[in-house]
């Protein structure tokens, strides 16, 4: 009887849980793009905007 009381809120319990987890999955993919950002595709990036520059630099004289 207690259980048959109490089933809906287990429910809506389990409901909220498995999206905390989902939530939490999508925090931790975000954080490692937002890693591989900014110590990777950036760097990289900022070193071929300096070698263009130089380029151009040079073909300038």
């Amino acid at each position: 009887m207690k259980l048959e009381k109490n089933l809906p809120y287990l429910l809506q319990l389990a409901e909220i849980e498995k999206a905390a987890e989902n939530m939490a999955d999508e925090i931790e993919k975000t954080r490692r793009r937002v890693n591989a950002l900014e110590y990777t595709m950036i760097p990289d990036y900022q070193d071929t905007i300096k070698f263009i520059q130089m380029k151009l630099g040079e073909q300038e004289r």
